[in-house]
């Protein structure tokens, strides 16, 4: 998991490590702030966006997920939200994979949680198998609009 600020040292050595995570990037600067729901392709069906929003709700109202082929690059937009992360191995899987989704869900767990405060222009990367909780409610926004680059791991050599 890497995180920080879209115009951040850490975005500029992203975007020099691999084409795929320039463009990523790139797309992400220059996304209005209006732009509109739904799945934009970036360079195939294993390399898009989506665009979406959602009201924030309590962390034992989210469920935990991680994704086997995919790399999530979550970028808020507008709003805010925490993002709880956690080793794959701390949770046992609810066995409910949808591999045309890429999205496998956990039980959740007593355990220490790294804790992610999402705001405009901050992202987070996800690698595969990366355990991640989304949409808690930040103490503050009732919502967060955000945007998901969804990227094949297998175009990043992994």
């Amino acid at each position: 998991m890497i995180s920080d600020s879209l115009r951040s040292p850490t975005s500029n050595w992203l975007e020099g490590r691999h084409p795929v995570l320039a463009a990523a990037c790139e797309w992400l600067r220059m996304s209005p702030a209006v732009a509109p729901d739904g799945i934009t392709e970036l360079g195939g069906p294993d390399f898009y966006v989506n665009v979406h929003g959602y009201t924030t709700k309590p962390a034992e109202q989210c469920r935990w997920e991680s994704h086997r082929r995919t790399v999530d690059v979550q970028y808020c937009i507008r709003g805010g939200e925490l993002i709880q992360c956690t080793p794959v191995r701390a949770l046992e899987s609810l066995g409910d994979y949808v591999e045309t989704k890429d999205v496998e869900h956990w039980r959740d767990g007593q355990l220490p949680a790294t804790v992610l405060r999402m705001n405009p222009e901050r992202f987070v990367i996800f690698l595969p198998n990366e355990l991640h909780r989304p949409q808690i409610f930040d103490g503050t926004h009732p919502d967060v609009r955000k945007l998901v680059v969804k990227i094949g791991a297998h175009r990043l050599g992994m």
